[in-house]
């Protein structure tokens, strides 16, 4: 891997990340596979460092902090810091800021958090997520990628790196691991959507989703205002409709993709719901 010219792609293709949430400017990204000392200095941004190989030391606060591959370290807005006795030191480096005009508040929170973090030095974390992005980043820098890519990985970069040294607030944040009533429920329309062609009983919703009929019986009405049986039914209708409309699919055809079992029933359920016989609604609706 030809890392200069990795990091001169990225300089050149990812200097801002953009997202929904964050978005981040890259003052720089940068690469050396033998660092051995720089002068103390200090940064109005985060800069974060990861060692690829080789060893050295990271001074801040008069006191030195052990690098080996695997260490990340992050250099915190305002303080004074520097690397030196870099023996092979071989380290990947990006210097950012996140662009507090397009993100979310929380967004913003976090990496002010990260910019205050106790926490950093890391070592070991080879196989963490950051460092993996990291090595991907890198791979995909050697390849006419596009740009939109490039600057993906690079987003999902910073991202893992907050949460390497900051962790997650899981604990404190995290809701209860069964899934919500609204998820259910939209979970059960899919798959009702997806299979109108099987008999879709409410035991054989209620399984695949790991509840009792009972429990999907009683969130249909709550939730929908309506019944299991009747979502059913107006989802088949609502379907036959649309290809009566906008295919000149067999009317049997119809009735056997939609779950009716004979066309006799699927014009009587048809008829009752729309005041017309298939064969007449297509006549006066067909696209």
């Amino acid at each position: 891997m030809d890392v200069r010219s990795s990091i001169r792609t990225l300089q050149k293709k990812a200097g801002y990340l953009p997202g929904n949430e964050a978005s981040f400017r890259i003052y720089y990204w940068g690469a050396h596979p033998n660092h051995q000392d720089n002068p103390v200095h200090k940064h109005s941004f985060i800069e974060i460092c990861y060692v690829m190989g080789g060893s050295g030391f990271y001074r801040e606060g008069g006191m030195d902090y052990f690098l080996e591959k695997g260490t990340f370290f992050c250099s915190r807005p305002g303080k004074l810091h520097r690397i030196h006795k870099g023996e092979n030191l071989f380290l990947l480096w990006v210097g950012f800021e996140i662009d507090e005009n397009v993100s979310t508040k929380q967004a913003i929170d976090s990496f002010k958090k990260l910019a205050k973090t106790p926490d950093f030095h890391i070592q070991h974390a080879d196989q963490s997520a950051a460092a993996l992005l990291w090595k991907t980043l890198l791979e995909h820098t050697e390849q006419p990628y596009p740009e939109m890519l490039l600057r993906s990985l690079g987003h999902c970069l910073l991202l893992s790196m907050q949460v390497l040294f900051c962790g997650t607030n899981a604990g404190k944040e995290r809701k209860d691991a069964e899934p919500s009533a609204n998820e259910l429920i939209h979970q059960a329309q899919l798959f009702i959507k997806d299979n109108l062609a099987q008999p879709l009983s409410l035991t054989d919703v209620a399984q695949y989703l790991h509840i009792s009929p009972r429990h999907l019986s009683r969130l249909f009405k709550q939730n929908l205002d309506t019944s299991f049986t009747a979502f059913v039914r107006k989802e088949r209708i609502r379907v036959s409709a649309e290809m009566l409309r906008s295919t000149n699919l067999a009317i049997k055809t119809i009735s056997e993709t939609t779950g009716f079992s004979s066309v006799h029933y699927f014009t009587y359920v048809f008829s009752e719901e729309t005041s017309l016989t298939p064969g007449d609604y297509r006549k006066l609706n067909k696209l």
